[in-house]
């Protein structure tokens, strides 16, 4: 996924999190890091979160509530 999320601070308009599900693929994975930086390049900080590294009470606060889904084992 990849979530932008704005700031009201200098040149830096945000920061842009892509995150990164443990049963993706590696291309995949690369792909969506790719993507954030052609889509929003130089105006937004880009964070890379692995899924089990989220921030406590951010990441998740930003979204809404984490919930339950189904993990790929």
């Amino acid at each position: 996924y990849i979530v932008p999320v704005p700031l009201d601070s200098g040149d830096i308009i945000g920061i842009v999190y892509v995150w990164i599900g443990n049963s993706v693929h590696p291309d995949d994975a690369l792909l969506a890091q790719e993507i954030a930086n052609e889509m929003y390049n130089d105006s937004y900080t880009i964070q890379v979160i692995n899924e089990g590294n989220e921030p406590e009470n951010f990441f998740w606060v930003g979204l809404g509530d984490r919930l339950a889904y189904d993990h790929v084992s």
